[in-house]
């Protein structure tokens, strides 16, 4: 693995360090490519030790049956550099910090996944993404009850050192994201927009807040609009960062849970809170504790049910 410094440099020096700089152009040369999807850059990235590396071993992609011959010769002609230089560029310009697959601080649960995310911007605490992590989801238009246990479980959960994290829309979202900052823990957003656009507008309070004392995470390059397609691609991200997903309120069909599936396929807890019989916002909460999901009522229960996982980091409960 590339000997980069950790934590990555900060916002305002890290476009100094040419080394850096030239692995983040590779990850995002690779992301960019026509054909080459998350999937095939993680089998790309298992086979060398840097992004830097594999570019420059392009032409051999083919023959070795990573990615078809026609991706792997555009990337040795450099068709998609001047758009990686671009996108990196406005990320300077806006104050983000890149993350790259290969630098220590990209966070191993992530690369975990088979389809991670080649590199991340960050804006907040990089060192975050690494430590005790519980995901948080739910409905955006949620009951008042709903409304409450998100804020309390989220702050009991701060309150025993765990970073809470969410996906930064209204409802239950908004309240797991305000619980997470109550307390001595954190909180992270991932998003499904570029960093530099707030997402819905009236929780840009909330994204001030995470970013000076949390931190708010995105794959996509800085103006990505909310597109609904982002969404559930962003879920993997939620779920993957976390040694297990909450689900507060969540209707039959809902977001919530395919974050719950994803945390599934990728050997996380799942738990989830029961609630009124009568409403159908707590149906696909039902349905996931039919399915086994362990119950939650408060968050002593998530903090005892990961016991074990808690133990690997220091000052953990």
């Amino acid at each position: 693995m590339t000997d980069f410094a950790a934590p990555p440099p900060s916002a305002a020096t890290w476009a100094d360090d040419d080394a850096f700089v030239a692995e983040c152009l590779a990850c995002l040369r690779l992301r960019l490519q026509s054909g080459i999807g998350p999937r095939t850059v993680r089998r790309i990235f298992d086979r060398y030790d840097s992004a830097a590396a594999a570019l420059a071993d392009a032409r051999s992609f083919g023959p070795q049956g990573l990615c078809p011959d026609d991706a792997a010769a555009a990337l040795a002609r450099g068709l998609t550099s001047q758009a990686a230089e671009a996108e990196l560029a406005a990320a300077a310009a806006k104050g983000l910090t890149p993350l790259p697959y290969f630098h220590p601080a990209y966070p191993a649960r992530l690369r975990e996944l088979p389809d991670p995310p080649a590199m991340l911007y960050v804006v907040g605490d990089v060192g975050l993404l690494s430590g005790p992590c519980v995901a948080m989801v739910g409905a955006r238009q949620c009951s008042r009850y709903g409304f409450g246990a998100a804020y309390d479980i989220a702050a009991g959960l701060a309150g025993a050192g765990i970073t809470v994290v969410s996906g930064l829309a209204y409802g239950i979202d908004r309240q797991a994201h305000l619980g997470g900052l109550s307390g001595p823990g954190r909180s992270v957003a991932i998003l499904g927009t570029g960093l530099d656009l707030v997402y819905p507008d009236a929780n840009l309070d909330v994204w001030r807040e995470l970013a000076a004392g949390g931190a708010v995470v995105s794959e996509f390059p800085p103006g990505t609009p909310p597109r609904a397609a982002n969404f559930p691609v962003r879920n993997r991200i939620i779920a993957g960062l976390s040694l297990g997903v909450m689900v507060v309120e969540a209707a039959e069909r809902s977001g919530s849970l395919i974050t719950a599936r994803l945390a599934l396929e990728q050997g996380r807890e799942v738990f989830a809170l029961p609630g009124p019989v009568n409403l159908p916002t707590f149906a696909g909460c039902h349905a996931l504790l039919s399915q086994g999901a362990r119950l939650v009522q408060t968050a002593d229960d998530i903090v005892a049910a990961l016991a074990r996982e808690l133990t690997l980091f220091v000052g953990a409960p």
